[in-house]
């Protein structure tokens, strides 16, 4: 269940959940009056709402470039206009400096521009029918657990690389249908596209970082390509 649905949901309800002290509170406006199935449906989502308004409340407060552990170099003023900035297309839910290794990285991907060298690929193949929407719903449910799935690179942004965790990002999942292509063309068609989708590159200031393409085949088998910058 989407998480953001429900509390908006309950809210509309004249419900507000309330966070604090890592425990979950109820709070009901006049004459409203929860049912036992509302009230079952809070309870076995209550990690993952605890979580969602202990998020909310991060978001809420002003960070300062500490908070982020970002260097003396970084002012508040300069922090507060990258965050605001219209280049991000979701809200910042928090910001890192790059480690050394990314930095190594980052520094030889812009040198190197245009290079596929640190794109990286792992393709499958999977046999029977593949639901696209249970498959979809699994990363969502991923990329919100799993902040560097939201992630993307800012390198002079702030005078110092930084990579920016956003709220949402989009679901970069494409679905492809070769089953029209005879056999002897097949295995040349999807050499030919998992080539030119390595060589696509990023744009390390757009995230997520990597894309998910789904190919099917035919007779039942779906090939995935999965492929994502090395940062």
């Amino acid at each position: 269940m989407d998480i953001k649905v429900l509390y908006s949901s309950l809210k509309d309800k004249g419900i507000n959940l309330i966070y604090s002290k890592n425990k979950l509170g109820i709070k009901k406006g006049k004459n409203v009056n929860i049912q036992d199935d509302l009230l079952d449906l809070i309870k076995s989502n209550r990690e993952e709402l605890i979580h969602y308004l202990k998020k909310k409340q991060e978001l809420n407060k002003k960070k300062t470039p500490s908070d982020y552990e970002l260097p003396s170099t970084v002012d508040y003023e300069s922090l507060s206009a990258f965050k605001s900035s219209r280049v991000h297309k979701s809200r910042i839910e928090d910001i890192y400096v790059l480690s050394p290794l990314q930095e190594g990285l980052l520094f030889h991907s812009i040198y190197e521009e245009g290079t596929s060298a640190y794109s990286v690929q792992l393709t499958c193949d999977i046999s029977g029918v593949v639901s696209k929407d249970s498959f979809e719903r699994s990363w969502f449910y991923l990329m919100e657990k799993h902040t560097i799935l939201r992630t993307g690179i800012f390198s002079d942004a702030l005078g110092v690389p930084v990579q920016s965790v956003y709220e949402q990002v989009a679901l970069p999942i494409h679905w492809k249908d070769f089953s029209g292509i005879s056999k002897e063309s097949l295995e040349e068609k999807i050499n030919t596209f998992i080539l030119e989708d390595k060589v696509q590159g990023f744009d390390l200031e757009s995230a997520p970082l990597f894309r998910i393409t789904m190919l099917y085949l035919g007779e039942g088998v779906t090939k995935m390509v999965f492929t994502n910058h090395h940062l």
